[in-house]
C-alpha cells in the first residue's frame, strides 16, 4: 500500500508538472507553415509519467531517422491512420517503424500510438497513461525514449493527429529484447 501511495503521488506530481509546463508555451496547435511539430512540452509530461512508473528515460539520437520518416508518412494523411483499430496501413507502418528501430539498435523495440488530433494537448499524457496499462517495468531494462509529434496533412491542417513514439531498450541475459507492449494502438 505504501508503494502504491508513492507511485500515485509521483504520478500526480508529474501531471501537475505537466499542467505548469503547458503554460510555458507549446499550445499543441500546428503552425500553418509546417505539417509536423515535435511537442516537447507534452513530451516532458510523458517522460515524467515514465519516470514515476520507474522507467529510466533517455533520448537516443540513433532513432531520429526512423522517427522522422514515420512522422512524414503519417503527415500525408493522419486521419487514415487514426481510424479503425484493425487498420492495416497503421499496422504496416508500425511494423516498418519497429524494423527501422531494430536496425538502428538491435536491442531496441519501437511502438507508436496515433491518437486523434482532437485531443487537447493537456490530455495527451492522460490518454497515453490509459494506453500504458500494458507496459510493465522489466528487470534489466536499459532506457525508454519517448517522442511526441503533432502532425497534419499539409493540404488540410484540420486532418491532424498526435503521434507518440515509445522506444524501449531492454537487455536480458541471453541478449534478447522483450517488450510487453502490443495490441494497444488506436484505442482512443
Amino acid at each position: 500500500m505504501k508503494m502504491f501511495k508513492r507511485l500515485f503521488s509521483s504520478l500526480l506530481a508529474g501531471m501537475l508538472a505537466l499542467a505548469l509546463l503547458t503554460g510555458c508555451g507549446g499550445s499543441g496547435i500546428l503552425n500553418p507553415s509546417t505539417s509536423t511539430q515535435r511537442v516537447t512540452v507534452v513530451e516532458r509530461g510523458v517522460h515524467a509519467l515514465l519516470t514515476a512508473a520507474q522507467f529510466s528515460t533517455k533520448e537516443n539520437k540513433a532513432f531520429d531517422s526512423a522517427i522522422e520518416t514515420t512522422v512524414n508518412q503519417i503527415s500525408a494523411s493522419p486521419s487514415k491512420f487514426v481510424s479503425a483499430e484493425d487498420n492495416l496501413e497503421e499496422l504496416n507502418l508500425s511494423y516498418d517503424f519497429n524494423k527501422a528501430i531494430e536496425k538502428a539498435d538491435p536491442k531496441a523495440h519501437g511502438e507508436l500510438f496515433i491518437l486523434s488530433g482532437s485531443i487537447n494537448p493537456n490530455n495527451v499524457v492522460a490518454k497515453l497513461k490509459e494506453l500504458m496499462t500494458a507496459l510493465r517495468p522489466v528487470p534489466g531494462m536499459d532506457t525508454f525514449d519517448a517522442r511526441i509529434y503533432r502532425v497534419a496533412n499539409p493540404n488540410d491542417l484540420s486532418d491532424n493527429a498526435w503521434v507518440v513514439f515509445l522506444v524501449r531498450h531492454a537487455v536480458f541475459g541471453s541478449g534478447e529484447t522483450n517488450l510487453q507492449v502490443s495490441g494497444v494502438r488506436n484505442q482512443i
